[in-house]
């Protein structure tokens, strides 16, 4: 018989998925490809990330190691942002804090 989860520890396992599912997606990676990475099966990478499954540190910290490492190595192959462009005949406007008010 499963033991019995805390609503402190459910809050956590949602919470420790949602970030999961967040950096997957944001890697590009099915739960599927993670899976086969950090060695468990898509199944069981859904119940983390929905947080029906708590998962271990060392399993957190694998599987947010993997999803960062992919999305750093997306972040450097994508070409620079452009920058915007300026305005040309405008002023920029100084504004005076609070203390400069004062007299």
């Amino acid at each position: 018989m499963a033991r019995k989860v805390s609503a402190d520890e459910q809050a956590f396992n949602q919470d420790a998925g949602s970030r999961i599912r967040y950096l997957r997606t944001m890697a590009k990676l099915t739960q599927k490809q993670v899976g086969d990475l950090v060695g468990v099966s898509p199944q069981q990478l859904q119940k983390y990330e929905v947080g029906i499954t708590g998962m271990t540190l060392y399993m957190f910290g694998k599987i947010g190691d993997i999803l960062m490492m992919r999305i750093e190595q997306g972040a450097q192959a994508a070409p620079a942002p452009a920058a915007a462009p300026t305005a040309k005949g405008k002023k920029s406007v100084k504004r005076s804090s609070a203390k400069n008010k004062k007299k």
